[in-house]
Parts: structure tokens; sequence; C-alpha cells
């Protein structure tokens, strides 16, 4: 996990829903999405120090990648939960950095076969 000089760390989310939990056709859903992306989870990334760098949606799946970077895996963790994301996705937290990095790590480990 890539940690900078801010001590932050970068991290890849998946997210997905089932089909009937689509904000697409799910107008409760399509609420609840909404002040969560415009309102809950901005204010709480602020809050918690955390920052935004990617968000991809795999079409046409019900499935979303977010890059963020954060302080630690807790703080990531907590965000999903406290902004509501959670209550209408699943979510992977993974640990990532730059297959640069890995090439340098590799250089420098004695193989193992």
């Amino acid at each position: 996990m890539s940690n900078d000089k801010r001590g932050m760390h970068t991290y890849v989310v998946e997210m997905w829903h089932e089909v009937l939990a689509s904000p697409l056709g799910n107008s409760k859903v399509r609420e609840f999405g909404h002040n969560v992306l415009r309102q809950r989870a901005p204010r709480l990334m602020k809050e918690l120090g955390i920052r935004q760098i990617g968000d991809y949606h795999l079409d046409p799946e019900h499935r979303a990648i977010m890059v963020y970077e954060a302080p630690s895996v807790e703080t990531l963790r907590d965000f999903l939960y406290r902004s509501g994301f959670c209550a209408y996705v699943n979510a992977r937290i993974y640990p990532s950095r730059p297959l640069a990095e890995i090439a340098k790590w590799i250089d420098t480990e004695p193989p193992m076969f």
C-alpha cells in the first residue's frame, strides 16, 4: 500500500448492488443516493481527510470502482458506513499502489522459485 509524504494511502473500492436497488429503477434509492453523493459524502470526506481521485461505473453491470486517498483503511471503512453508501451497496476495499512501486519492490526481493 502506497503511503505518501502526507501519511495518505491509496485504496480502490469496488461497489455493487442488486438490480432492484438500482437508482436507475428505484425512486427511493435514487433520492437516497443523490443525498449520499451530493451532500453526505463530500461533507464526510472533508471531515475525515479523504480525497476521491477516481470514480468509474462498470457498464452495464451494477458496479462501480472508486479510488480514494485516506489516512487509513479504517477511516475509509467508516466513511463508507457513515456516508450511507453501505445502506444500498456492497463494498470491498483494496489497498493499492502504483505498478512502478511494485516493479521496484520485485527487483529488491529474492525470487521464491
